[in-house]
């Protein structure tokens, strides 16, 4: 182990075999590490540091550098460059700051500045023959910019509002301080947002998302996911594959995928001031835990068989139902939807004219509709489930579900008539998914689940004891409740009959493909 210092002029400084700290000071000079874990410093001009074998950190300086960091887990240091630097060390290239005019080749990280980088790794295996060492970045301060491109990356965003993708590869990704962006890619990542309002895309693989701190928008996309939202009002989403949901402090909303079979809990605040929203893309049944006096905990039971479980949830949601303007048969005529009121009479497809027992409405605005845009509406337009069916454009939630009927109906699924979900149909002609900056939605309950004639099509009403009762906020619950008490033993167990087969989503697409 030994220091050496050099001059202002260009010296040629070698080191020992052992852990050497070589400073170059003034002048082009040329630094040899030699092996051990060695601390170069070429300090002004343009230098050439060769780390040699070994853990070595190489510091370049300004000027034109030459850093070859050669075996071992070797680091370039711009930690005190006066501006931000952008290097790539598949390429080699650097610039800005104290990188500008260096060349790499055998370093494995970096050490950024306290401005705004932009880092990029090699793709998988380091530049150096035999040197199988991985990219780990520390960005510093500054809203950074880190791709850690292919193997397996640890990247430290660090303070400021950083971008930081891990590519391919098992990765580690650390956002720190401030509003990130971080996407893991394939493999399976390890996402840690920090402190701050972040949004992380966890890819494909088995993931583990940690948002921290802040409100947190988190995606676990593809794979068997751990996502575990911290303390703030986070935004969850799993994706595919049977994810494990923690909420941690704070109102969060879990959405959970058609058949995911996850493990939720929401989690509870310690004053109990938390409301935890679960929201279900997909039919399913909602089965509160008899046993839970909160009434927060339970099971989704999907139509595919697969289950969903839940605890320390408030608030689970998913309502089928129309928006303001359209038009219900009634034995008065046309009336819009939200004109309706208990007492009055339905044209119904199986039982004539039917009393409406409860109408519900839920005003959903932009802030909502950002942070939950499966919730955006679907626009049925005129003439596109046939002929005047609907006589005019119709807009529902995603989830409300349309009759179809014919010969190719009955004879796909032995039913002549059969129930759509609006957003099951978006893709066909006539029908698409909106994006608005605010919508109402509205439902009709009956002595029963109807098929009622909206804007001339016909269509469900709303259906307790399938979806909806869960998704519900308990004041409404205990309102219908109230009016149905039967309902608290019958919801979620299949006693409230569908009126029509309920199709799911590939069976939509193979009728409407005729």
């Amino acid at each position: 182990m030994a220091t050496i210092n050099g001059n202002n002029w260009s010296n040629t400084l070698n080191g020992t075999s052992s852990a050497d700290t070589i400073k170059g000071y003034g002048g082009n000079d040329t630094l040899n590490g030699n092996d051990g874990n060695d601390s170069l410093d070429g300090g002004t001009g343009n230098d050439s540091l060769l780390g040699g074998a070994g853990d070595d950190t190489l510091h370049g300086g300004s000027g034109s550098d030459v850093l070859n960091g050669g075996s071992g887990m070797d680091y370039a240091d711009y930690s005190d460059s006066g501006a931000g630097v952008n290097v790539n060390l598949a390429s080699g290239a650097a610039s800005g700051g104290d990188a500008a005019g260096d060349t790499l080749s055998g370093v494995d990280g970096i050490y950024g500045s306290a401005y705004n980088d932009t880092l990029v790794g090699f793709d998988g295996s380091s530049t150096v023959p035999g040197d199988a060492y991985t990219n780990v970045f520390y960005a510093g301060a500054g809203n950074d910019y880190l791709d850690g491109a292919g193997g397996d990356d640890s990247l430290y965003g660090e303070t400021g509002r950083d971008t930081i993708y891990g590519g391919s590869g098992n990765d580690l990704i650390d956002g720190g301080a401030d509003n990130d962006l971080l996407y893991g890619g394939t493999g399976d990542d390890s996402i840690f947002g920090g402190t701050g309002n972040d949004t992380i895309h966890g890819g494909d693989g088995a993931d583990y998302i940690d948002g921290g701190d802040g409100a947190d928008v988190l995606y676990g996309d593809g794979g068997n996911d751990t996502i575990y939202g911290g303390a703030g009002n986070d935004y969850i989403v799993g994706g595919d594959g049977g994810d494990i949901y923690d909420g941690g402090t704070g109102s969060d909303t879990i959405v959970v995928d058609y058949g995911d079979t996850a493990v939720i809990n929401g989690e509870e605040d310690a004053d109990g001031s938390d409301r935890d929203t679960l929201i279900l893309n997909g039919r399913a049944r909602v089965i509160y835990d008899p046993n839970d006096p909160s009434g927060e905990s339970g099971i989704i039971r999907w139509a595919n068989g697969t289950t969903t479980t839940f605890s320390n949830i408030e608030n689970v949601q998913v309502v089928p139902c129309f928006t303001p303007g359209t038009l219900i048969e009634t034995n008065q005529g046309p009336v819009a939807v939200e004109e309706l009121v208990v007492g009055m009479r339905v044209l119904t497809r199986d039982n004539g004219y039917q009393t409406i027992r409860w109408t519900g409405r839920r005003d959903l605005g932009r802030v909502e509709l950002m942070l939950r845009p499966q919730l955006q509406p679907v626009r049925i337009r005129r003439d596109a489930l046939g002929p005047s069916m609907p006589e005019a454009d119709m807009i529902v939630s995603p989830q409300h579900r349309m009759l179809l009927t014919g010969p190719r109906a009955e004879l796909l699924f032995g039913e002549a008539e059969v129930l759509a979900a609006a957003l099951h149909l978006v893709g066909t002609p006539g029908v698409e998914r909106l994006e608005v900056d605010r919508v109402s939605y509205l439902h009709l309950l009956f002595d029963s689940h109807e098929i009622i004639l909206a804007n001339g099509a016909w269509t469900e009403s709303f259906q307790p004891g399938d979806l909806s009762l869960g998704s519900m906020d308990a004041p409404q619950r205990d309102e219908l409740f109230s009016l149905f008490p039967a309902l608290r033993k019958r919801a979620g167990d299949g006693s409230w009959e569908t009126a029509r087969l309920s199709l799911k989503r590939h069976e939509v697409r193979v009728l409407m493909a005729a």
